[in-house]
């Protein structure tokens, strides 16, 4: 008796450990793609001239660049908005689609090359977000714009009595966990009319 007891418990604890692991590479994962959106997004700007510079604004809504978009899976439904890669060209859902029905549908999908603030970038298992801030340091002078990508691991926002999902998902972080966890990564850069500019980044 006393054996089947210490062999439960330590079964347990290996699904504890592994569920860990899984989680923390999971999150790994999201925080390099969202540090490689972030970096992207501050090189586009380097390209552009002072006068294309944005407004001074708070918390506007960006599109994710298209070559951050996810790829197509077949089998799964997707929502009006939700954006995808496939065969090298990038497609966004006009009418919810069906499992199975591929992009190149214009039934249910337009092509596009365009981001839009609307877009859903669903990718890693989790929908990321990504805002930006203008400030004018110094009158038709100096910038700061700051980029903040934010997502939210599957779960509720309070403790629940069981998670949700089947226990593949539940043990590998990409369905529904009993708790919520939301994360952000955020990137500063400053520039200035003549072409001085410097970057931070901090998650």
């Amino acid at each position: 008796m006393m054996a089947s007891v210490i062999l439960v418990v330590g079964f347990m604890g290996m699904i504890q450990a592994v569920t860990i692991g899984s989680e923390m590479l999971a999150t790994a994962r999201r925080q390099t793609l969202a540090a490689q959106i972030l970096n992207h997004e501050m090189e586009k700007l380097r390209l552009i001239s002072w006068t294309s510079m944005p407004a001074t604004a708070t918390d506007v809504t960006v599109g994710i660049d298209c070559t951050f978009w996810p790829t197509w899976v077949g089998g799964r439904n997707y929502a009006v908005n939700e954006v995808v890669t496939y065969n090298g060209a990038w497609y966004r859902c006009t009418v919810a689609s069906p499992a199975n029905t591929l992009p190149t549908d214009t039934g249910f999908w337009t092509a596009t090359t365009t981001a839009l603030s609307t877009d859903i970038v669903n990718r890693e298992g989790v929908v990321l977000s990504l805002e930006r801030t203008t400030v004018d340091l110094i009158a038709s002078e100096m910038k700061e714009i700051s980029f903040t990508i934010e997502w939210t691991k599957g779960g509720t926002t309070t403790a629940a009595a069981t998670a949700t999902g089947t226990w593949l998902q539940r043990l590998s972080f990409q369905g529904s966990a009993p708790i919520a966890r939301t994360y952000t990564r955020r990137s500063t850069t400053w520039f200035t009319k003549y072409g001085l500019n410097h970057a931070i980044q901090r998650s």
